[in-house]
């Protein structure tokens, strides 16, 4: 059984490199044209291309891995607020399983994670994240205060993870068999108005956030369930609506994978058309720190240009 684990596990790390890879190519880098003629159209299309490609992620972790999932707390459906997550990050593996939680909600398109400066550089993956607007970080206050000045977050979201069995730390541990049984998720929700906005009370609010999954984590694992005083989650009622929909997106990205595989064969002209999109972002790298960096900039030469206008 841990054989097949392991081939499982092998075939859903190649499955979300080809994928991630060529969807960087080949949906995202096409978009490009549009950063200068309609920004909307823009992030909209990278926030779907995106949405796709997790939701298929979300198929291979439950439907090959058969990693299952309950819900217990606050009700994210139909939700269409901007919410910060803080989570307690005990695997290396934990915000793949968040990519579960909120695909039962279908707000995959809204995720934007958190990831350290260094990785927006990584060939192709740190690419791709940029275009999706994924925020990265300089773990300095001074450097990422300006990239966070402007945040807009509605709540913030509260959330516990448990696991049932033995569970994989890292990414090798997957590899060698180790799964999950079932994912145990405790939503509790805060509106961001209810928060302090001072530094000291906000600390102490964190403080007791991590006191209490201290004790609810205690309490899980005796019972090998969270004690929600909101209701349980009709988890079989969500599961059948969005599933259709992640064997969809497995589907539509199987033929995708194919047909750009195809064309990279037998095509010159793919091949150079890779050559040029890699090239292309080396340069932004070097001259503009990155596509999201040159974005960024084009946006406050913009807000420069109107506001010296309105003022002539």
């Amino acid at each position: 059984m841990i054989f097949i684990n392991s081939i499982k596990a092998a075939i859903f790390y190649a499955m979300i490199l080809i994928s991630a890879c060529f969807g960087f190519l080949f949906a995202l880098t096409p978009a490009i044209p549009f950063i200068l003629l309609n920004r909307r159209i823009y992030f909209r299309w990278c926030s779907f291309v995106m949405g796709y490609l997790l939701l298929m992620i979300t198929c291979l972790l439950e439907d090959l891995l058969n990693i299952k999932i309950v819900v217990t707390g606050d009700d994210l459906t139909n939700d269409k607020k901007r919410s910060l997550i803080i989570v307690n990050h005990r695997t290396r593996l934990d915000w793949m399983y968040i990519w579960m939680l909120h695909g039962r909600y279908q707000i995959l398109n809204q995720l934007k994670i958190i990831l350290k400066a260094q990785l927006k550089h990584i060939p192709c993956l740190g690419w791709g994240c940029q275009h999706v607007g994924f925020l990265f970080l300089e773990r300095a206050w001074t450097k990422d205060q300006q990239t966070m000045k402007n945040s807009m977050i509605d709540n913030v979201d509260d959330v516990t993870i448990g696991y049932e069995g033995n569970f994989p730390v890292t990414e090798l541990d997957l590899l060698k068999g180790v799964l999950p049984k079932v994912v145990h998720f405790h939503v509790k929700r805060y509106s961001i108005n209810d928060l302090s906005q001072k530094d000291e009370k906000i600390g102490q609010w964190l403080q007791n956030c991590w006191d209490e999954k201290e004790n609810r984590l205690k309490e899980f694992y005796t019972k090998n369930q969270f004690d929600s005083p909101s209701k349980r989650f009709n988890n079989q009622q969500i599961e059948s609506h969005i599933r259709f929909q992640r064997r969809l997106a497995l589907i539509l990205w199987i033929l995708f994978i194919l047909f750009w595989s195809y064309c990279l064969i037998a095509y010159i002209k793919i091949k150079l058309y890779v050559l040029i999109v890699c090239l292309f972002h080396v340069v932004i790298e070097a001259f503009a720190n990155g596509i999201i960096d040159f974005v960024c900039q084009l946006d406050a030469n913009y807000r420069q240009k109107h506001r010296a206008i309105k003022q002539d």
